[in-house]
């Protein structure tokens, strides 16, 4: 996914003016051009739209877009002839960009992580390979219609009561904690950041002005 610095009409007449000179130009701007986009994730896309309740609480932080910095690194760009080429190769980059919706391939539903630990053993050992783990450790795996539950081994000679979750969300009701959200599926917002604002592109025409008169 990427964008090209073309496609505005106003733009694209200013740069076929300047053609034969866009070998020598493309290189100095590209950067900054790279630079913008970063900037985009970092303000959460324009505009920006708030992440989800659930997605706050596994991140730990509110802003969009920004999570582990693995978007922001992706960010490269490439001169090509006449033209500059800035994208990533991240396969969900054009969902955080256009927005869509996440279903399940196979399985009947999505299993969300609740919290950022459960996310981190999801990610390298799967939802599978998770679960066994806690079932491993004594808990008990209960599945429900729209989350998933485990409830922590009964201490040996003691009536079980509740204690603070080692992994998941405590239950408002019970004992146990709430490890996955189950979902059919899950909409996420367009946040689009792989753009260039009408700013940015005058603040481009005058650089390259700069650069051809130095």
């Amino acid at each position: 996914m990427g964008i090209r610095l073309y496609g505005d009409e106003n733009f694209d007449r200013f740069l076929e003016s300047l053609k034969k000179k866009l070998k020598m130009v493309l290189p100095e701007i590209a950067p900054e051009v790279r630079d913008f986009i970063v900037e985009h994730i970092k303000e959460g896309g324009i505009p920006s739209k708030p992440n989800a309740p659930l997605t706050i609480q596994v991140k730990k932080s509110s802003k969009p877009l920004l999570d582990k910095g693995i978007l922001r690194a992706s960010i490269t760009y490439k001169v090509k002839e006449d033209k500059l080429i800035v994208g990533t190769n991240l396969i969900y980059a054009p969902i955080q960009h256009y927005g869509g919706v996440i279903k399940p391939k196979k399985a009947k539903t999505l299993t969300l992580p609740t919290t950022r630990r459960v996310r981190r053993l999801v990610e390298t050992k799967g939802v599978r390979g998770f679960l066994k783990k806690l079932e491993e450790e004594g808990y008990k795996i209960v599945w429900r219609p729209k989350s998933v539950i485990a409830i922590p081994p009964k201490p040996k000679g003691k009536k079980r009561k509740k204690v603070k979750p080692k992994y998941g969300l405590p239950l408002k009701k019970g004992i146990g904690e709430l490890v996955l959200i189950r979902k059919k599926e899950v909409k996420i917002p367009a946040r689009p950041y792989m753009l260039l604002t009408e700013e940015e592109l005058e603040y481009l025409k005058e650089r390259i002005r700069e650069i051809l008169e130095s």
